[in-house]
């Protein structure tokens, strides 16, 4: 497909599969179906609401509401009445949420009916207290149903994505609807999708990938499938799922998949034919080690892996790597492939300029132009100035934008490209993508800190990049106040940017030409926060279940209020953590109770008393 070829959007595409495919299920969501026609009808109330509210092309439309139908339908209606949407996750802290609505200047938000007051508080701190509010949920039945009429220009903003900042504020990448229309309609072209496909709807909303999972499926009478967190983060739930309801296409973070082989390797394998009607698995967000791709294939080799690279800059994926056979045992990476249609991937010389193309097989940034390439970052010239540039390597003019990545590349003999890591402090944990700056910036700025650095690390040898976390190495002023300190951290930075360990120092070690020395930092040990004393249990349940937490953490010492996640457990030792909970009472609990309950303390109170009622003696009837 070549730019010539672009010259649709995606309002009127999928208006027209609207037409063409009224009375078909659209949207799952639970036990709630809508058909094209009920979901457009949706949409172009609440369009004429926002309309009526003065949204406008360009116009960026908070919204701030879990990941739902009511989501979708916000992002339609945004859609048609002309603006972007900026999607908030729910479990921002109310400091962050006002960053991002100071930095968009939004004048108009969506947001669902509990999400209310945290908006409107962010707002009186973001200094406009004015932020016109719409609940999703509200009755918006006196305005008529029609189709808008609205033109969508290439050019014109249709998301925006906040990342973390090294300034220590957040950025707002912004993508034009060229840009998201070219990669929907590559994703439809490359993998095929018609009328029978359903796809899930699994990434966070703040996750770039989101935008083709909630949109992908419109443009071609297909189905789309929202599920839950606790439905998202477990395995057994997820493929259980994808089994019932004949789920044909699925993207994951390759530690989920690592973590559902692994289960499958305890004997958990899904029932014969429960994944009959997967066509592809789409894996994003982490470097895929070449293990999970041969575990994958081994168990499913039906079901090729396509391993897919962007960065939020850009429309999502820019890169496709197609796996339909495993890769050699003597593969230590697995390639992030090719570019999609209509983008131009360069390797250039580091920290060069002006830039300068590296040689065949020599390693380089990555930098990407196109019509992927985003318009920048909102109301943030200066960074909009470091990373996106008139691209010097063009043949037409005027030339496309360029992205510079930051990403270190090399390009392999048969044109792919692998992925060798970062040029700069950027880091993504669980695929998370976290700026350290951003967090040395609020310690520094808290007033308690001297000096720090942020680094991400496994607290256990051999535990590899899914057991990472984020541990904050400070020189403490006099008011320093470690209780105060975390308070100011969870206000200002979304949980999982809040390191899990703070250790205090009495001074930064320094390399030889006075830079912190990274390497010293990382060769520390670091304490789990158990002392060389007896440990009490409270309950004969806490006992019981410090000695699983240790078989599965391979930790000696769990205190009671030790967290699961702060001592390195991983996506990974979480699943194990399940079905060594299963296999030693046949108590079956979901990924979400770890995160609900991740203390030992917290989770022993949940399953004492179904410890209970499963020793319990049968009543006789």
């Amino acid at each position: 497909m070549g730019i010539e070829q672009v010259s649709s959007d995606f309002v009127s595409e999928f208006e027209r599969c609207v037409r063409e495919y009224s009375d078909s299920v659209a949207v799952v969501d639970d036990d709630r179906r809508r058909t094209y026609r009920e979901l457009n009808a949706a949409a172009n109330r609440l369009a004429r609401r926002l309309s009526a509210e003065g949204v406008r092309t360009d116009a960026i439309v908070p919204i701030h509401a879990e990941r739902s139908l009511e989501f979708l339908i916000g992002i339609l209606a945004v859609f048609k009445a002309g603006g972007a949407y900026l999607p908030i996750d729910p479990n921002w802290p109310v400091g962050r949420v006002s960053e991002v609505l100071s930095e968009s200047g939004s004048g108009t938000a969506l947001v669902s009916g509990a999400a209310s007051a945290t908006l409107r508080e962010a707002a009186a701190l973001a200094s406009n207290p004015n932020l016109r509010i719409v609940d999703l949920e509200e009755d918006v039945s006196a305005h008529v149903d029609d189709d808008l009429p609205i033109a969508i220009r290439p050019g014109d903003l249709a998301y925006v994505i906040f990342t973390s900042g090294s300034t220590g504020r957040p950025k707002g990448a912004m993508v034009e609807h060229r840009g998201m229309f070219n990669h929907l309609q590559c994703k439809l072209d490359e993998l095929r999708m018609d009328d029978r496909d359903r796809l899930v709807q699994n990434a966070p909303q703040c996750f770039d990938i989101s935008v083709w999972q909630f949109l992908c499926p419109l443009l071609v009478g297909g189905e789309v499938h929202i599920v839950r967190d606790a439905i998202a983060h477990d395995p057994v739930a997820l493929f259980g799922y994808a089994s019932a309801h004949g789920i044909t296409l699925l993207e994951a973070v390759p530690s989920l998949i690592k973590s559902a082989l692994a289960m499958f390797d305890g004997g958990e394998s899904p029932r014969e034919g429960a994944l009959d009607r997967l066509r592809v698995l789409m894996l994003t967000g982490e470097a895929l080690e070449p293990s999970v791709c041969r575990g994958w294939l081994a168990r499913f080799p039906a079901v090729p892996i396509v391993n897919a690279y962007g960065p939020t800059e850009c429309s999502d994926d820019v890169t496709h790597f197609w796996m339909r056979t495993p890769p050699d045992e003597s593969d230590i990476r697995v390639p992030i492939g090719h570019s999609i249609a209509n983008i131009r991937l360069y390797v250039v010389e580091e920290g060069v300029s002006p830039l300068r193309l590296c040689e065949p097989g020599e390693p380089g940034e990555l930098c990407v132009a196109g019509i992927a390439v985003g318009r920048g970052y909102v109301n943030n010239p200066e960074a909009t100035r470091k990373a996106f540039m008139d691209d010097p390597f063009a043949e037409s003019a005027p030339p496309d934008r360029l992205y510079r990545t930051g990403d270190l590349v090399r390009q392999r003999e048969d044109g792919a490209f692998d992925y060798l890591g970062r040029i700069d402090r950027q880091v993504k944990i669980r695929g998370r993508r976290i700026e350290l700056e951003e967090i040395e910036q609020v310690l520094l700025r808290s007033g308690m800190v001297r000096d720090c650095a942020v680094v991400a690390r496994s607290l256990r040898p051999g535990a590899g990049a899914t057991g990472e976390m984020l541990v904050a190495y400070v020189v403490a002023r006099a008011e320093f106040d470690p209780a105060a300190l975390e308070r100011t951290l969870c206000e200002r930075l979304p949980a999982y940017m809040v390191p899990a360990h703070i250790v205090r120092l009495q001074s930064m070690p320094l390399t030889p030409n006075g830079k912190i020395d990274v390497s010293d930092l990382m060769s520390r040990e670091l304490a789990t926060g158990t002392d060389d004393v007896e440990i009490g249990y409270a309950t004969e349940c806490q006992a019981w279940l410090a000695g699983i937490w240790s078989s599965v953490l391979q930790a000696e010492r769990i205190p009671p209020q030790a967290d699961f996640f702060d001592l390195g457990g991983s996506s990974l030792d979480g699943i194990k953590l399940l079905y060594a909970i299963r296999k030693a009472s046949g108590i079956a609990l979901t990924y979400d109770s770890i995160e609900a309950h991740p203390t030992l303390a917290g989770m022993a109170e949940v399953l004492a008393p179904m410890r209970e009622a499963a020793s319990a003696p049968a009543t006789p009837s």
